[in-house]
């Protein structure tokens, strides 16, 4: 019963954290992060505005969200890893600690508005947008909708592609591209008139993370090309 709780509350992190990283790119480690601040920011007003041991334990509590915080750093390469070979977050597992926090989150939920700081919420948040899986890496709608009126205006797109592609992959970016760039190399005879075959015969079955891996690829292969 206690499992299903959280599993239906993490459910409801998990389809908000995918919709924020289809619109906007975000990832659950960044909702974590955003989460992490908020907390942060709602415990610098009670540690202003009270006096005494409470004040203390107000610092306390500010220093703990900001180890998380510097914590989420070191989780980015292994949460990047998840997403990209499609394994499941640890995390999940840890459900008893999450209920730990989230029954008194809830009961204290009304008193904390009431005095403006519910920075016991979002530190909660946090821990459940730390348990949450990533989709694979891709173009946001918000990336995508620019890229369309860079295309309009005559802006190298393309390019742009070949940009996000190394910030989302970062050092396994190269090793990424490399079946896609083999793939290109094969078809010839030159990596864009390869990528426009393609594109054009099997487009709508490529999923938005294998047009921009193959984009990339053909960017890479033609700088490659140039710098011989």
């Amino acid at each position: 019963m206690i499992q299903r709780i959280d599993g239906f509350v993490l459910r409801r992190f998990e389809s908000l954290s995918h919709f924020l990283q289809r619109s906007f790119g975000t990832t659950a480690i960044s909702c974590e992060r955003a989460s992490l601040m908020m907390a942060t920011a709602f415990m610098l007003r009670l540690v202003i505005a009270e006096t005494g041991v409470s004040r203390w334990l107000d610092v306390i509590c500010v220093l703990t969200i900001l180890v998380q915080f510097l914590g989420t750093y070191l989780r980015a390469d292994d949460a990047e890893t998840r997403a990209l070979r499609g394994t499941a977050n640890p995390e999940k597992l840890n459900y008893p600690w999450r209920l730990f926090l989230l029954i008194p989150g809830v009961l204290f939920f009304p008193l904390d508005l009431q005095r403006g700081a519910p920075w016991l919420q979002f530190g909660i948040a946090a821990h459940y947008f730390r348990a949450c899986d990533d989709l694979p890496p891709g173009i946001s709608r918000v990336r995508k909708f620019l890229n369309d009126i860079g295309a309009f205006f005559g802006s190298p797109v393309i390019l742009d592609h070949h940009e996000f592609a190394q910030q989302v992959h970062g050092a396994h970016f190269k090793e990424r591209i490399e079946p896609y760039a083999e793939l290109l190399t094969n078809m010839g005879p030159t990596p864009m008139a390869a990528l426009a075959r393609l594109l054009k015969a099997d487009g709508d079955k490529l999923s938005d993370g294998d047009q921009l891996l193959l984009t990339a690829a053909a960017v890479e292969l033609v700088i490659t090309e140039a710098s011989r």
